[in-house]
């Protein structure tokens, strides 16, 4: 339910990735570690792509959030509730 957005395609996401290897200095050498120390991550495409997404920086304060409905009760009678959106980290 919360996983990686439908539409998130390898040809869209690969030159995302390639301009994060580009860009951030502490990807790339974590990156090169990861190369030099598993060979099997080195020889699949998909696992490095999918490292190199999850390191993105995410651009919504809502990520991975849902709204959760909150009734308050004013002081005095409590005739009526005010309702209130927080969200809630999933």
């Amino acid at each position: 339910m919360l996983g990686s957005s439908p539409g998130a395609e390898d040809f869209v996401r690969a030159p995302v990735a390639e301009a994060l290897l580009a860009h951030d200095d502490q990807v790339r050498a974590e990156c090169n570690e990861k190369l030099a120390a598993e060979p099997a991550f080195a020889a699949d495409g998909d696992a490095r792509l999918a490292w190199l997404t999850e390191r993105l920086p995410d651009r919504s304060p809502f990520r991975l959030t849902y709204p959760v409905l909150r009734e308050e009760q004013p002081a005095g009678n409590g005739a009526f509730r005010i309702p209130v959106w927080c969200p809630t980290t999933g």
